[in-house]
């Protein structure tokens, strides 16, 4: 017992000492990545959590996450795939090969950086988001008075940075050319909510969705989580801190729909999380996430997370 408890004591003095100084220079984390980046998943985890990661033995979802991440990496068909369809640009070509063109929201167009816009000719209200990047995004609700200049130098610094993903091992999006993005508003395609409803998939199959609601667009980009089984059974799998203002959100419309196109879009990935919408009856499209918050999914309890890696293992 007391040696355990010494052993803990220098992994902590190890941890802040040497592992989050190293992780909080980006110069050093990006070296780190590149050359070996099971080392940096796993002082990427360590840092973040305060755990040690098990590649070997995963003891949780984020364990297993991390082994599928540097797998795909290794495997030069996982890792073509993963790379496009992280891309928010190139996933689209992935949705349609799947006879799912349908549920893509319409696009304006893509750009290799903001100047090339013309904005004259976009509508009033529209999405600019880069394709590599978490957060990267302007909602435009009114053109005409939209502070352009302000948004072209955020974006103008967002498109600047280089290795975008590998300081949090997330290396599919280092490797995709950057591009802006530029979609139809959804309110204006008569979404009934702003709700983000991820499915987590493993191996094409379902196991629950992680719902984004109340989100609140500015300067604070308030939102609250929740997660939902198969059936939209409110779980207590999300920590109380993620959803202060809880409430439980209606089952959306499309629900049957959503889980069936979520089978299809994962089928190809040991795990997927598949992002939709829902707008006057049907079903939109957002994104594919091989690598939710870096794969140290802080929001779920480990018994969430543990019982993810019971499903995930049964799928196999």
């Amino acid at each position: 017992m007391q040696m355990k408890k010494d052993f803990e004591h220098y992994y902590i003095l190890l941890r802040r000492k040497i592992i989050r100084p190293i992780m909080n220079n980006k110069k050093l984390s990006v070296f780190i990545a590149r050359h070996c980046l099971k080392t940096h998943m796993k002082m990427f985890y360590e840092n973040w959590l305060g755990k040690r990661l098990n590649l070997s033995h995963p003891q949780d979802m984020n364990h297993q996450l991390m082994k599928l991440s540097l797998e795909a990496y290794k495997d030069p068909i996982q890792h073509k795939l993963r790379v496009q369809c992280a891309d928010k640009y190139r996933v689209r070509e992935y949705v349609a090969s799947k006879g799912r063109e349908d549920i893509l929201i319409p696009s304006y167009g893509v750009f290799d950086n903001f100047d090339e816009i013309d904005f004259d000719k976009l509508p009033n209200q529209f999405v600019i988001q880069s394709n590599f990047g978490c957060g990267h995004i302007w909602i435009c609700k009114d053109k005409q008075s939209a502070d352009i200049k302000k948004w072209r130098e955020q974006f103008n610094e967002w498109m600047a940075i280089e290795d975008f993903g590998l300081s949090s091992s997330e290396w599919q999006y280092s490797e995709m050319p950057h591009k802006l993005v530029i979609t139809k508003y959804l309110d204006s395609l008569g979404a009934i909510s702003v709700n983000d409803y991820k499915f987590h998939c493993m191996h094409g199959n379902v196991y629950g969705c992680f719902a984004a609601y109340d989100r609140q667009v500015g300067v604070d980009h308030g939102v609250q989580f929740d997660h939902y089984d198969i059936d939209w059974k409110l779980t207590d799998g999300i920590r109380p801190g993620w959803h202060s203002k809880r409430r439980e959100i209606p089952k959306p419309q499309c629900y049957k729909q959503m889980l069936e196109i979520a089978k299809i879009l994962s089928k190809d990935f040991p795990y997927c999380r598949v992002d939709l919408y829902e707008a006057e009856g049907k079903v939109l499209f957002g994104e594919l996430t091989f690598t939710p918050q870096g794969n140290v999914m802080s929001y779920y309890t480990d018994e969430m997370l543990r019982d993810m890696l019971m499903f995930y293992n049964e799928t196999l």
